[in-house]
């Protein structure tokens, strides 16, 4: 019994294995320290887009349509930036 609780904890072990590249002038334990302190941020953005700006929402079935549509709720942040700097 007890070898089969020992292969069942064996199966459950997983590891994450990560590859970094990159064209930043770090070291590498600096590299990956800044990667984790920005962990969550694209997530994050894709959430505005998705929530704030409509990105969630179609407006057809037509592939063509909802790559506009992706295109511009993607623009829209950029946008609004550029007329908040010219104030």
């Amino acid at each position: 019994m007890d070898t089969l609780k020992w292969r069942i904890k064996l199966i459950a072990i997983h590891y994450k294995v990560l590859g970094v590249v990159s064209n930043m002038d770090l070291a590498g334990d600096e590299l990956i320290r800044w990667l984790f302190e920005r962990c969550g941020k694209s997530e994050q953005a894709h959430g505005a887009l998705k929530n704030e700006l409509a990105g969630g929402t179609l407006p057809n079935c037509l592939f063509g349509g909802n790559a506009a549509w992706w295109w511009i709720a993607g623009l829209f942040p950029h946008l609004l930036f550029a007329f908040y700097c010219l104030e």
